[in-house]
């Protein structure tokens, strides 16, 4: 019942203008109110006014349990409404705007005497020598081109001018925008060294930096932190390097020798007596490790001494 009515049925009441019937429900009412599961005689012995209070302060009562409940439903819709902004909140940041997940790195490796060939994500292919590591993001076509190398690989860069292509070895970062070169950089040699094939390449080692042209090639000695440019006018032998067969065209035995540690993961040993010969010939895909040592013996005419994986190489009279 609302509480004008009531008010308006109490004030006939008291004025003895009451129907029986408004009286009949005004009596219900106050019955209800004052004490529950009691039974009351209507109106008792207690007197008007008393009677009359009572019921204007039930009302109140009644008035501040209905406001109490609408502050419980206002506070409830504002806390609902915080949820749901909450929520919404969640739903954007975890559904709807991009996420910056945890950079995932592809390797690639490959062991002794073995080659591989892959595709990088932007085309660019790449040949791998053996006893090689190359390490790129799995955002590698998203962003920067960075290729991370200890070894040696030939690379063919599929053009891109708004993505540069970046190889890092050690010290040298070698950039290009699209081109075909050969880096050989593996971590326990003193020499490192990228041959152009063909476009344009930046060379840097942290201080200086050299521009490759076709046909030349850049060196870095990190014996004295050196980085050199020159001609390599057989730079298109790098196209067969890339497949295991290596041609030397008056290599020293130095270089041979490193050649041969790289690719069958042996160690060897030049003495001072032969450290000047230059070697003209060829290492075959097929060949292994003894064979084409047997070779370089007979044309060198050296002498060879082999304890497990370490080969001594000196002169015939020592």
């Amino acid at each position: 019942m609302k509480d004008n009515t009531l008010l308006s049925l109490i004030e006939k009441y008291f004025l003895d203008t009451a129907t029986p019937q408004e009286t009949d429900t005004l009596m219900e009412w106050y019955r209800h109110e004052t004490n529950p599961g009691e039974s009351l005689t209507w109106p008792g012995t207690e007197e008007p006014g008393v009677i009359r209070d009572r019921m204007l302060m039930n009302i109140n009562k009644r008035r501040k349990r209905l406001s109490l409940y609408h502050v419980f439903l206002s506070r409830l819709k504002y806390a609902a409404a915080v949820l749901l902004l909450l929520g919404a909140g969640i739903l954007i940041k975890f559904f709807l705007l991009p996420r910056h997940l945890p950079v995932q790195q592809i390797v690639w490796t490959t062991r002794s005497g073995q080659r591989t060939i892959f595709t990088l994500p932007d085309s660019s292919r790449v040949w791998m020598s053996p006893n090689t590591e190359i390490r790129y993001d799995d955002a590698f076509a998203e962003g920067n081109r960075v290729v991370q190398l200890s070894g040696e690989a030939f690379f063919e860069v599929a053009p891109d001018a708004k993505k540069p292509f970046l190889v890092r070895t050690g010290l040298l970062t070698t950039t290009v925008l699209g081109t075909s070169f050969n880096v050989n950089a593996y971590p326990r040699d003193t020499i490192s060294k990228v041959t152009l094939l063909t476009g344009a390449v930046l060379v840097n080692d942290g201080q200086h930096t050299h521009t490759l042209l076709p046909l030349q090639q850049a060196v870095y000695n990190s014996s004295n932190n050196s980085l050199t440019s020159q001609s390599y006018p057989q730079a298109a032998l790098m196209l067969q390097r890339r497949m295991g067969e290596i041609e030397y065209q008056g290599s020293h035995l130095k270089e041979v020798a490193a050649d041969l540690e790289h690719i069958f993961n042996i160690r060897l040993t030049i003495s001072d007596h032969i450290q000047h010969l230059v070697f003209y010939g060829r290492i075959r895909p097929d060949e292994d490790v003894d064979t084409f040592l047997e070779k370089l013996k007979v044309v060198l005419k050296i002498k060879i001494i082999r304890r497990n994986d370490d080969y001594i190489l000196t002169s015939i009279n020592s």
